[in-house]
């Protein structure tokens, strides 16, 4: 006999079918979705509307941005800038030495939030403001900070100057199609000066969702998540947004000769969203 799913396994079901990697590709539009206007920093954190989506849902997921690398001993007072338009910005830190590690920031305007760990060891602190930011920090000894902000803009890596100045090599290129989701854009793959691999999509956009990395395959043209899966694939990067012109360092000892593809995966499903044949020049 069947046993119906309690309450809470119902709607952890429903919250796994719409994260990680999306739950359609927006084409159930809604009367509301078509009136709607996002206004605050809040709304905004569902992304901005793509150009030329003709009235339908197409959205660039939040992405994280490098702000700052901070670093010092004992107690200091650091300073960076937030943009206005971010969602909120993080501070991760590491700690050396016996004993805590106190943090005081900006949580709301006027209120001051606190984080402290163990030291050695590691934190995490958060806040929404914007502008500029003062970060109050004690350890007992040596401490590193990263700063990053959260928004949901489109990335524009410039091209990289070898790239620019023709000292780079292509080694293909091809334009993105749709395996099992909607998405376009065109992928290259470079070989710089220095013998590093490198894929840069151009144009890209795909349906706003996290969890989605690039690979690179041996498979001339994967045509299904089947094909894609059970080639010879490595992972390159998790896809730092969802649009926009990025630059992908690959890992090292990765042949050339290899990569006849990149495929965008979804890890969450399990599924390939998107894939492009690197034709050679």
């Amino acid at each position: 006999m069947r046993r119906a799913l309690p309450h809470a396994a119902l709607l952890l079901v429903g919250l796994l079918l719409v994260a990680g990697c999306g739950g359609g590709d927006g084409d159930g539009e809604s009367k509301a979705d078509r009136n709607s206007v996002p206004q605050s920093r809040v709304n905004r954190a569902f992304g901005s509307a793509l150009p030329g989506s003709r009235g339908r849902a197409r959205y660039i997921a939040p992405h994280w941005e490098r702000v700052a690398e901070l670093s010092g001993s004992g107690e200091s007072t650091e300073s960076f800038q937030i943009k206005r338009e971010a969602v909120q910005w993080r501070a991760r830190w590491r700690c050396e030495g016996e004993g805590r590690l106190e943090v005081e920031f900006p949580s709301r305007p006027g209120q001051p939030g606190r984080s402290a760990s163990a030291c050695p060891g590691s934190g995490l602190g958060s806040s929404i403001q914007t502008g500029d930011v003062e970060l109050k920090v004690k350890a007992p000894g040596e401490w590193r900070i990263t700063i990053e902000q959260q928004l949901h803009d489109t990335i524009r890596d410039p091209l990289p100057p070898a790239v620019a100045d023709g000292s780079a090599r292509t080694l293909g290129q091809g334009n993105l199609y749709p395996i099992d989701n909607r998405g376009k854009g065109a992928a290259m793959l470079y070989q710089l000066p220095n013998g590093r691999l490198m894929v840069r999509l151009e144009g890209f956009s795909t349906l706003a969702t996290t969890g989605l990395y690039l690979w690179v395959t041996e498979a001339a043209h994967p045509r299904t998540t089947k094909e894609a899966f059970h080639s010879k694939h490595r992972t390159v990067a998790e896809l730092r947004s969802t649009a926009g012109d990025q630059n992908y360092l690959l890992p090292r000892g990765i042949r050339p000769e290899r990569i006849r593809s990149i495929v965008i995966w979804c890890d969450p499903l399990r599924i390939a969203y998107l894939g492009a044949t690197l034709r050679r020049p």
